[in-house]
């Protein structure tokens, strides 16, 4: 979608950041843990990493910590502020 080329999520094309997220499988245990596994190819790796630490420097930034609450870690972060650009 073109429109996803004017979109930024921590600085990464919202398009970009969705190709990355899409080479990786979330499975859910019964403790409610959530493992992630695959593999992202070379030129998406740098893409999905570099959001997640602006993420982490922004919420240190705001003082908020993901130990103290699991809202605030960056990969959680990440998928809500794609769900709140996808519903503009």
């Amino acid at each position: 979608m073109e429109h996803d080329n004017n979109i930024f999520i921590a600085g990464e094309r919202l398009g970009d950041l969705e190709a990355a997220l899409e080479f990786l499988v979330f499975e859910a245990e019964e403790c409610g843990c959530i493992n992630v596994s695959g593999s992202i190819p070379g030129h998406l790796q740098p893409v999905l990493m570099r959001a997640l630490k602006t993420i982490e420097a922004e919420l240190e930034e705001q003082g908020l910590c993901a130990c103290e609450d699991d809202n605030y870690q960056p990969m959680r972060q990440l998928f809500m502020r794609i769900g709140a650009a996808r519903n503009r």
